[in-house]
């Protein structure tokens, strides 16, 4: 089962994974961390599935589904979205 097939998000609301910047930024000084757009609420209009992002995972809930690791954080706890490479 996927993680929309089990949680549904409130607005403001979303669920995302750590992962590495795609343009190759190393936040290594920093207390935020890269993380990648797994579940997002219907009702957002700034963020999409697959996007990458900075947060600080000290603002938001950790929690592992199957063999992965989640942060639910709302919208606004979101520093920046990196943009895609094309």
């Amino acid at each position: 089962m996927d993680l929309a097939d089990i949680m549904i998000l409130q607005a403001g609301e979303i669920a995302l994974t750590q992962t590495e910047s795609e343009q190759g930024i190393s936040l290594s000084a920093s207390t935020e961390i890269f993380g990648l757009v797994a579940l997002v609420s219907e009702l957002s209009d700034k963020f999409s599935l697959g996007q990458i992002v900075i947060f600080n995972p000290n603002n938001c809930l950790q929690f592992t589904y199957g063999s992965g690791s989640y942060y639910l954080i709302k919208e606004s706890e979101i520093r920046a979205i990196e943009k895609p490479v094309i």
